[in-house]
């Protein structure tokens, strides 16, 4: 019972701790995320009779890290709509698909060579591929803080970008984490199977599951267990997919653009449900992740090499944003929208839920990711607080146009 009270006490201190930055941050008009991860740093560090005071167990923490992916990739799928896919959407697409192959490409070798270069194996290899592909995922959430009453289409494309590539990040590391109990390639090879088997079972679960509670939800609404539903339907969804070797992820994300492709009474409502009940989750994320990961502080080395990487991110971001808007927008507005590539609460609970698989090489990709996040929302803030010209900028040309 003491233990009990014990962790029940934690949570609700950072909950609150969590929600008074939250309100100082939106008063601040600054982004809490970067606030969120410094407090849970410091909580981590804190330490009573030569043990953290704010430890909690594996399970509780993996259980609320799954509780806010499934929503979070639900909500994502949920919001991309294939009839209404316009002219920003397929710019999103082209240049998440072509940040993706850069990034898996250059950016996946560079981490090979700079940071799992003593002993390259496949599951070094499947590491670096892993960061990669979270490097991907953007939240702009800390420019739309600063702009909540201003509408733009540099932000418009930001907030679109972020629902296309949210899938890519909680769902292709998690097919990939799979296959890194693979030590060699015999090992590896073996799994192509499991692996095939894992992404047609959790299609299969989600499009049933889907078809299942939608048709329900087509005639009847319920203002009080319509949005239960809905949280049901997605753990469940996770659960039975698991249970039968699928890939639960990939179970949520089907669901999830099952739901936002087919009618069901008072869909917006359901939306807001689900969108507010994965930024609740953001708070407990965000802290979690700075008391779970232990970063190397004495290590100048591994922050100058994390460094170098988030550089190159930056130049695969910027290339690709030029490919796709080169015609459509100046230099100044390319640059903006490369330096706000800020990791959310996708990437931070995707490397939350995978920190405590155990396997070589595995602390080193978290702290990695966990600084990758730090860089990048002090970039995105910065870059907001010196680019606010470049957005006044497109807007008075656009005045200027409509005259």
């Amino acid at each position: 019972m003491e233990n009990v009270l014990l962790y029940l006490t934690m949570i609700a201190v950072v909950l609150l701790i969590g929600l008074l930055i939250s309100i100082l941050s939106s008063k601040l008009k600054i982004s809490n995320m970067l606030l969120l991860i410094i407090v849970g740093i410091i909580a981590g560090s804190i330490t009573h009779k030569g043990s953290s005071l704010f430890q909690f167990p594996p399970v509780f923490i993996v259980s609320i890290a799954t509780l806010a992916l499934v929503m979070i990739v639900f909500d994502g799928s949920s919001r991309m709509k294939l009839k209404e896919l316009g002219e920003m959407s397929y710019r999103a697409l082209e240049v998440t698909g072509l940040y993706l192959v850069l990034s898996l490409i250059i950016v996946g070798a560079i981490t090979l060579f700079l940071f799992f270069s003593e002993s390259i194996t496949s599951n070094s290899i499947i590491l670096s591929l892993i960061f990669a592909f979270l490097m991907i995922g953007t939240d702009p959430a800390s420019i739309f803080i600063m702009f909540k009453d201003k509408t733009n289409k540099l932000l418009e494309f930001l907030k679109v970008e972020a629902i296309i590539n949210t899938p890519v990040v909680v769902l292709f590391p998690f097919i990939l984490i799979e296959l890194v109990k693979g030590t060699t390639t015999i090992s590896l090879l073996s799994q192509i199977g499991p692996f095939l088997q894992q992404i047609v079972t959790g299609i299969g679960t989600g499009i049933v599951v889907g078809l299942i509670i939608f048709k329900v939800m087509k005639k009847t609404y319920s203002q009080e267990y319509s949005p239960i539903a809905i949280l049901t339907a997605t753990l469940i969804t996770y659960a039975i997919a698991e249970q039968l070797n699928g890939n639960g992820i990939l179970a949520v994300a089907t669901l999830g653009l099952l739901f936002g492709n087919t009618y069901v009474k008072n869909k917006f409502l359901l939306t807001e449900f689900s969108s507010t009940l994965s930024t609740s989750l953001e708070i407990l994320v965000f802290v979690l992740i700075g008391t779970v990961t232990k970063l190397p502080w004495s290590d100048v080395l591994f922050f100058a090499k994390a460094l170098i990487i988030f550089a190159i991110l930056l130049i695969c971001r910027y290339f690709a944003l030029h490919i796709t808007f080169k015609e459509k927008y100046d230099k100044r507005q390319l640059i903006f929208m490369t330096l706000n590539m800020s990791k959310g609460i996708a990437v931070a609970t995707a490397i939350l839920t995978i920190s405590f698989v155990v396997t070589p090489g595995m602390t080193t990709l978290v702290n990695l990711t966990l600084v990758t996040i730090i860089y990048s929302l002090i970039t995105s803030t910065l870059a907001t607080l010196i680019g606010k010209d470049s957005l006044k900028f497109e807007e008075e040309k656009e005045v200027e146009e409509t005259k």
